[in-house]
């Protein structure tokens, strides 16, 4: 009731951004405060490219709704300040925002950005704690995820999806100014640093169209490398025809699909044709190319990027247990979660493979954990 009533009499300020001198004042203010919280809604749910519908930022605790849908703004300004390396951008769970505002740009310019989820990792909260379990924790608020999965792209927006998307920005500055006093005291912050600088040089070489990377969503454990040839050159067969119907790739041959594909390996189209399920917007000749993969017609050389799962002999297993409990016991010690430290995956990795210390525990992660199973 008392939220209720604080609601009421105490409405939120929100200042909407309908023009370009506006947006250029807008820019003006945070190269001002040179800090600002910036966080998107988009939508990809049943389209390949993601549509940016909302920008929302605070500058100076002044919120901010940037509308690309409604109104023709040139947001070169914006990207400008992503740029600066003198203003500092927390978003919280950067990866997705970056990678809308960046999609059609083939080069990914921005730096100094903030991370708050990457933050909390280092300061004993939960691994990868969402914005509104953080807000509660750190500023007490409470926030509604009512409007999280309304549809951004739909005009006019309602008062309580702007208000929604206005909160998600509201607590950021705030959020990071604890984060970083609970840095220094634990003596985190060039962890931190380190971290946010290999996570913004990795999300600026990331090519989700690479065929590693297209089918990481796919078991290949124990499959052989011939099978691993073939489903990548299915998986990039796909992921030209997403781009080109502009629809997310389960809408075009869904995951499922593409393993009774490779189950059954269709030499004809009447094989093809079987599978009813597969989308009548395919053409002929996109059917041919799918058919050349089991008839060897289609040469493919991906497999050498493939990280293959190697099961591990008796010797490593044990290394491998004992790694395992070392680690618990670090995760312990500094209060950070083991699969951020390093993924099971990558642990086995390194058992199985005995070179890869060096690549996947590098500055802080190598200093905790890495030397203590060096020797393993």
């Amino acid at each position: 009731m008392l939220q209720i009533l604080k609601n009421l009499f105490c409405p939120i300020k929100i200042n909407h951004i309908t023009d370009n001198n506006s947006l250029k004042d807008l820019c003006k203010e945070i190269d001002k405060y040179k800090i600002c919280a910036i966080d998107t809604e988009f939508m990809r749910n049943r389209t390949y490219y993601p549509i940016l519908c909302l920008i929302q930022i605070n500058v100076n605790d002044k919120l901010y709704i940037i509308d690309p849908i409604s109104y023709k703004l040139n947001l070169s300004g914006i990207y400008k300040i992503l740029d600066n390396k003198n203003i500092k951008k927390i978003i919280h769970s950067a990866r997705h925002d970056l990678e809308v505002l960046f999609f059609d740009k083939k080069i990914k310019n921005y730096q100094n950005i903030i991370d708050t989820q990457i933050m909390a990792n280092f300061c004993y909260l939960n691994h990868n704690i969402g914005y509104k379990l953080l807000t509660k924790k750190l500023c007490s608020k409470t926030l509604s995820d009512e409007s999280q999965r309304s549809n951004w792209k739909k005009r006019p927006l309602t008062d309580k999806q702007i208000k929604y998307a206005a909160l998600d920005v509201k607590y950021l500055i705030k959020i990071y100014y604890k984060l970083d006093k609970k840095l220094q005291k634990l003596n985190r912050q060039s962890w931190f640093e380190w971290e946010m600088s290999d996570f913004l040089k990795k999300n600026k070489n990331h090519n989700p169209s690479e065929p590693k990377n297209l089918i990481k969503r796919f078991s290949l454990n124990k499959k052989s490398s011939h099978y691993i040839q073939n489903i990548t050159s299915l998986a990039i067969i796909r992921d030209n025809l997403a781009q080109k119907m502009n629809l997310p790739r389960n809408f075009v041959i869904h995951d499922d699909l593409i393993e009774k594909i490779m189950k059954y390996q269709p030499k004809s189209l009447s094989d093809l044709a079987k599978f009813r399920s597969l989308d009548k917007k395919i053409s002929n000749q996109d059917k041919e190319n799918i058919i050349a993969i089991f008839t060897n017609e289609i040469a493919d050389n991906e497999e050498e990027n493939i990280v293959k799962n190697n099961k591990l002999n008796k010797k490593e297993l044990a290394h491998y247990n004992k790694s395992k409990k070392i680690l618990s016991e670090i995760s312990e010690k500094y209060k950070i979660d083991k699969s951020f430290i390093i993924t099971d995956k990558n642990l086995k990795a390194i058992i199985g493979q005995n070179n890869q210390i060096s690549k996947l525990l590098q500055n802080w992660r190598y200093e905790i954990f890495g030397k203590k199973i060096k020797s393993l």
